[in-house]
């Protein structure tokens, strides 16, 4: 009987440490001509238990080296960045709509003072999608748009803004949490008057989201335009109980600020490895 007890009790603490989940590598490209670069990443990423985390293993974001960490803890709600060479963690964010890095206060919008009016959003579409990471997925089309208007000295700057995603989700993927993380969905515009509506008038689709490309353009009364692209793309992916360690932060590390402003606009810059040569192209996964 007691050597019964004491498998159960080992059985229970084997499960109670690692949750069903999945494991990906994928790859965000960021081209934006609103802040003049662009930017890729290759991570690798573990989600399970409401609990994600993405490690950069290639990138030429400023700032970010390989072997850095994108970790939540709550669901997506917020996050924090881990340096590896700085042994540091900071409270960050990432960007709603194209997937950028940014500080935790780096909202912009004590830099201006805009109104938001004539805000849309809707689900054009929802069809079959291409396989993805040798997953069926379905196609959903949303669509946002808003006019934001900045007094000046000149008058009124009045700016017409349109954001068009698709998203390829794999919805037999559905009860993986956050499933959306680190990837921005739904999305997040960073303004209540615009993301209150998408709240209220566009169902956001459930399961897993394995491939997604974003347009946002910026038209100004002028008739000028600027666009920025962002491509997120599962390239594998593993289900399966994930440790629950994976979510630690390591010992030795240290509170650290990740300042507004630490990560300047992209540009195009060479990719950042890790030391010693590249990954192979297809990460063997956990």
């Amino acid at each position: 009987m007691r050597r019964a007890v004491v498998a159960f009790c080992g059985a229970w603490l084997v499960a109670a440490s690692s949750h069903a989940g999945i494991t990906y590598t994928a790859t965000l490209e960021v081209d934006n001509q609103l802040a003049g670069g662009a930017d890729s990443s290759k991570v690798l990423v573990w989600i399970a238990d409401g609990k994600a985390k993405a490690e950069y293993v290639e990138t030429s974001i400023p700032g970010i080296a390989p072997g850095d960490v994108l970790l939540t803890r709550d669901g997506g709600a917020s996050a924090s960045l881990l340096r590896l060479a700085e042994k540091t963690v900071a409270p960050c964010r990432v960007d709603g709509v194209l997937g950028n890095l940014l500080s935790a206060d780096a909202d912009g919008r004590g830099l201006t003072r805009q109104a938001i009016a004539d805000v849309t959003a809707e689900l054009v579409a929802r069809t079959e999608g291409e396989y993805v990471a040798g997953r069926p997925t379905v196609r959903y089309i949303f669509r946002v748009s808003y006019l934001t208007t900045r007094p000046s000295a000149r008058g009124d700057m009045v700016r017409t803004t349109v954001i068009d995603q698709e998203v390829w989700v794999a919805e037999e993927l559905e009860g993986v949490t956050p499933g959306s993380w680190p990837l921005p969905l739904p999305l997040r515009i960073g303004r209540p008057e615009v993301d209150e509506v998408l709240a209220r008038t566009v169902v956001w689709p459930k399961g897993v989201p394995l491939k997604a490309i974003t347009t946002r353009t910026v038209t100004s009364s002028e008739g000028q335009e600027r666009v920025a692209h962002s491509r997120f793309e599962v390239l594998e992916l593993k289900v399966g109980d994930v440790p629950t360690e994976v979510f630690a932060v390591p010992e030795g590390f240290r509170e650290g600020e990740l300042r507004a402003g630490a990560f300047p606009g992209p540009g195009f810059r060479g990719k950042q490895r890790p030391p010693g040569g590249s990954r192979p192209e297809h990460l063997p996964l956990p």
